[in-house]
């Protein structure tokens, strides 16, 4: 299946949208954090270490040793660390997963602690 985002039409209307995306930062060093993809049924889910390498308050990349499929849903567990960021949770799509990165992929938040959406704001 091929999809699109549509972010502009023509003729007589001429109407575009903003881009929603922003560029990410470098986190240095990359934050640590739990993956867990929610597509799957069972209880238990099984949930894999990764990390955050790059950040906006919209968007991040994260890599991990799990192939993460375009458009999966994930939460993604981030506990404190000596970078000062607090503990939370983001919820977020797959808009990208890297082909030439094994494990690497671009996630759109849908929801993230209100904590952790300041921190990553202030950055």
């Amino acid at each position: 299946m091929l999809l699109f985002e549509i972010g502009a039409i023509g003729g007589p209307f001429e109407l575009s949208l903003p881009s929603r995306s922003k560029p990410l930062r470098p986190l240095a060093p990359p934050l640590p954090v739990r993956v867990t993809t929610l597509e799957e049924s069972f209880a238990g889910r099984p949930v894999h270490e990764g990390h955050l390498t790059d950040v906006s308050d919209l968007e991040a990349s994260v890599q991990s040793p799990l192939a993460l499929a375009v458009l999966s849903n994930l939460r993604i567990t981030v506990g404190e660390t000596p970078q000062g960021n607090p503990a939370g949770e983001i919820y977020g799509k797959v808009l990208q997963s890297g082909a030439e990165t094994a494990g690497r992929a671009r996630i759109w938040f849908t929801s993230i602690s209100p904590e952790l959406k300041t921190w990553l704001g202030a950055g």
